[in-house]
């Protein structure tokens, strides 16, 4: 990897450049994995959360996902397109929908589950068991501190 600097000559390290790096490149990954499915690496992520929850709603995936709105409702719009999900309208209460995979979708599901275990596999190669689990706990502790010190602002947007 090239090495980057800032305009006073010396390497800019931390936290927030290495995930944006990791985000970055996950994203290149998952679009090349998913172009001959007409799927872009969001609409894959909320595809795979749907499989995990069958009938999940729209407004719970943006809590989920911490991802605005806007977001989620372009990206299930794709996907039902392309028909890997329809929407049913809940009876109860007709504002409401509950996301659903098609046959089309599910026929892709192996293929996405393999394509983000080995992604993980990538990303931890040469770690023990350990320094997986480690390398984890750390991930999610900064994401909890993210969420802790924006709170609703990630996914209202205010």
């Amino acid at each position: 990897m090239t090495e980057e600097y800032t305009m006073n000559g010396k390497i800019t390290d931390s936290f927030g450049r290495w995930i944006s790096i990791l985000y970055r490149y996950t994203n290149i990954y998952m679009e090349k994995q998913f172009k001959e499915y007409g799927l872009g690496a969001g609409q894959v992520k909320l595809l795979h959360l749907i499989y995990a929850h069958r009938g999940i709603t729209q407004v719970e995936m943006t809590h989920i996902l911490s991802l605005d709105k806007g977001t989620v409702t372009r990206s299930i719009k794709k996907l039902e397109r392309t028909g890997y999900i329809r929407r049913q309208r809940l009876k109860s209460d007709n504002r409401v929908y509950r996301l659903v995979v098609t046959d089309k979708g599910l026929k892709i599901k192996d293929y996405i589950d393999k394509t983000f275990k080995g992604w993980t596999v990538i990303l931890s190669n040469g770690f023990n068991g350990r320094e997986k689990e480690e390398a984890l706990n750390y991930l999610r502790r900064m994401a909890r501190n993210a969420q802790g010190y924006l709170g609703e602002e990630i996914t209202t947007g205010h």
